[in-house]
């Protein structure tokens, strides 16, 4: 038999499992597939600083079509803008730089994470969840994508 601290442990636990598993499930099992192909998984968005309203924001794009598409923008209903920047090192030194277009050969996966390929989201007064964003391609595609807290 199991004493009354070792079953709040056990509990705690299993709370915690449960935890793990939706927020797995969350980021991992329910992908946003799009037009020709396009699919986007792994939705994250930075929490805010206090004081400061721009956060960063990241997620992997897959292309299962059998051409080749260009990410030419991304917004939200939630932020002021929202820019793609690449992350690169030169001379020693991290740096960052806004770009405006994104080409993905069919088959191909490009990840937006810290340190790389990423999301500049300006003029958010607070985070909500899920936090809903719309990539807009060529030939007036458009994917809409959900991002989720990320935890400092």
């Amino acid at each position: 038999m199991l004493s009354k601290s070792h079953l709040a442990k056990a509990t705690a636990i299993g709370v915690a499992i449960a935890l793990l598993s939706f927020s797995v499930y969350r980021f991992f099992i329910t992908p946003t597939v799009g037009p020709q192909g396009l699919q986007v998984t792994e939705g994250q968005v930075r929490e805010l600083i206090a004081g400061r309203d721009m956060t960063a924001g990241y997620f992997v794009l897959t292309n299962h079509g059998t051409e080749s598409v260009t990410l030419t923008g991304v917004s939200s209903t939630l932020a002021r803008s929202i820019e793609m920047h690449e992350t690169t090192m030169r001379d020693g030194m991290m740096r960052m730089r806004p770009i405006t277009t994104l080409t993905l050969k069919a088959g191909e996966q490009i990840k937006f994470e810290p340190g790389g390929l990423h999301l500049m989201i300006f003029g958010v007064p607070t985070i909500t969840e899920p936090f809903p964003i719309t990539l807009f391609f060529t030939d007036d595609q458009q994917v809409s994508a959900q991002l989720y807290t990320l935890n400092r």
